[in-house]
């Protein structure tokens, strides 16, 4: 149902012809908004003040959230690859494509990956798709199932800590309008540490701070806990400064809670702590609430030789060179459904267009494990040839025989069904999301507990040699994978670049505006150098996600790196 109501028309006020209630697409904190319309196109966003998630405020990126919208380079037609072009095609040709594709594949061959882009309804029916007609389980992406658990408390519980520790996330940026709830935290005297690489923002925000080697998160994390002064040395850190961090955290657990931002661990010291999901995109909690974490399978991709694909860009966010991104070019049949083309687009057989989130109704349930409803509005062009992701599936699959199973006329039965067969969101009834702030999963449940990772054999980090002397860290900032932030010019542009110490760089001869040429084991890319003094020495960092010098070609994040200056020939 759309939310809709025209404002006065005075001097007073925009002359706007429409608002519609919704939901920032561009990360989890699930911040509300309306999106105004005038003459037919999106003109502009407003805050929700009525929504106890952002209470009114709003951050650059959701400022800008609606620009991308009505962008003309939106994909306008279903494309069928002919050769080594794309060719227009009507949705039912694209349909019979597909089917005929799928139909030369065993149901071990094909892959499906759904997004947290997407709604809730959208993943349900692909799920629901791979199981139902291709006969096949649903794949699932390694990175994104290792995060997964159900967060113990609201954002408004967080001023009630004693302790938070922010691991390797640069919470002030990332996430802003999170950000005040820490300062209500801080003043109440709670403690605020962070370690990372770089000296940013949250950094210089927080009262102790900790400049560190990468390290896995739980590893940093048990020698504070247990001050375990041996860890001081791989980490970077002076013994002093980690018995600091230790003191701090053992005399806040004497006061009250602790807080610790990032996956969950199962692990009897942090008995009593609470963790909480940093979860980057605007769904992904609830992708992987449908999608069964941690029950779900996954498979070996190396034997699948078809994907289905909806939503997401993995061949510029994926961070490792395994999975996706390494066989991608490898399937012999690619569908994908997006907004734009991509990177990931240029392997596809078939590309159909989808609304993006102004386009269509639905829920995103955010990092608390809030379900709130999005709202489709009325009055974007983009209805004349884009179609929500879970009507293009419906619609494929009654094509391929299944009409019965998949009839549905909106995304409320969807969400019906959905408290049938995922046991979080019972309970839950579709008029409790249309509420300020939605509804919290686990309602029905009389405890909400994490969901832990299973124990799985870690990889250890790469270190420092002769060959790769440098750390590479990588970290996403406020531009994400810049396939809809990078088409909203109110956001600010650049372009992808390696950031070193003043030290490191001037033993390599390469100066501030220099090009470099970043060599991993598995591969290279070159690209443009800041220099600064505010990243330990020893490390380098890059942005995780501009499609342009990107760091998942050098195998992703905490790899080793040989940096060298670049002159073209």
């Amino acid at each position: 149902m759309t939310t809709s109501s025209p404002l006065p028309d005075t001097a007073d006020v925009p002359s706007f012809n429409t608002r519609t209630k919704t939901i920032c697409p561009f990360c989890a904190v699930g911040c509300s908004l309306y999106l105004t319309c005038s003459n037919g196109i999106v003109t502009g966003v407003e805050p929700d003040f009525r929504s106890p998630v952002n209470e009114g405020c709003i951050c650059i990126k959701g400022g800008h959230a609606w620009e991308f919208i009505n962008r003309e380079d939106r994909i306008r037609s279903p494309l069928v690859r002919i050769g080594d072009r794309f060719i227009p095609v009507s949705w039912e040709e694209a349909y019979r494509c597909i089917a005929e594709g799928f139909a030369s594949f065993s149901a071990n061959e094909i892959m499906l990956l759904g997004s947290g882009l997407c709604t809730n309804e959208d993943n349900y029916v692909l799920l629901k798709f791979a199981r139902e007609v291709l006969g096949c389980e649903f794949a699932l992406d390694k990175q994104k199932k290792a995060q997964n658990f159900a967060p113990q408390m609201a954002f408004s519980e967080i001023s009630s800590a004693s302790v938070i520790l922010s691991l390797y996330d640069n919470i002030l940026e990332e996430y802003p309008l999170l950000w005040r709830y820490i300062i209500e935290a801080q003043k109440k005297e709670a403690v605020f540490i962070s370690a990372d690489v770089r000296l940013t923002l949250t950094g210089r925000a927080s009262d102790l701070f900790l400049q560190a080697y990468p390290l896995q998160r739980e590893e940093i994390l048990k020698a504070l806990v247990n001050g375990d002064v041996s860890l001081a040395k791989q980490a970077g850190l002076s013994e002093d400064l980690i018995q600091k961090a230790h003191d701090m955290i053992t005399k806040g657990r004497k006061k009250g809670s602790v807080l610790v931002f990032g996956p969950g661990y199962d692990i009897p010291e942090y008995k009593g702590f609470t963790f909480f999901p940093t979860f980057r995109e605007c769904n992904t909690h609830g992708f992987l609430d449908i999608y069964g974490v941690p029950s779900t399978v996954v498979r070996d991709s190396s034997h699948c030789y078809a994907l289905y694909m909806m939503g997401g860009n993995p061949v510029v966010s994926h961070f490792s060179t395994g999975g996706i991104k390494k066989h991608l070019k490898r399937f012999s049949f690619v569908v994908i459904q997006d907004l734009f083309i991509t990177k990931a687009t240029r392997h596809a057989n078939v590309i159909l267009p989808a609304a993006s989130f102004a386009e269509k109704s639905g829920t995103f349930t955010n990092m608390e494990g809030r379900v709130q409803q999005i709202h489709s509005i009325q009055c974007s062009s983009a209805y004349d040839w884009a179609k929500p992701d879970w009507k293009i599936i419906c619609e494929l699959a009654q094509s391929m025989g299944f009409r019965d199973m998949f009839s549905y006329s909106s995304p409320q039965e969807i969400f019906e069904e959905i408290q049938e067969n995922v046991s979080l969101y019972e309970g839950i009834s579709w008029k409790d999301t249309q509420n300020p702030g939605g509804a919290f999963t686990g309602k029905g449940q009389k405890e909400h507990k994490p969901i832990f990772e299973k124990k799985v054999e870690k990889k250890s980090l790469q270190t420092p040699d002769l060959r790769y002397p440098l750390w590479l860290a990588t970290g996403i900032g406020i531009l994400h994978t810049m396939t809809r932030t990078g088409r909203s010019p109110g956001l600010f542009k650049e372009e992808g670049y390696i950031m070193m110490h003043s030290d490191d760089a001037k033993e390599r001869g390469i100066y501030q505006g220099d090009t470099a040429r970043v060599v991993s084991r598995y591969g290279q890319i070159v690209c443009a150098v800041r220099i600064t003094r505010e990243i330990k020495r020893g490390v380098t960092w890059m942005p995780a996600y501009f499609s342009k010098a990107n760091p998942s070609l050098l195998t992703g994040n905490y790899t080793t790196v040989w940096v060298s200056r670049y002159e073209e020939k």
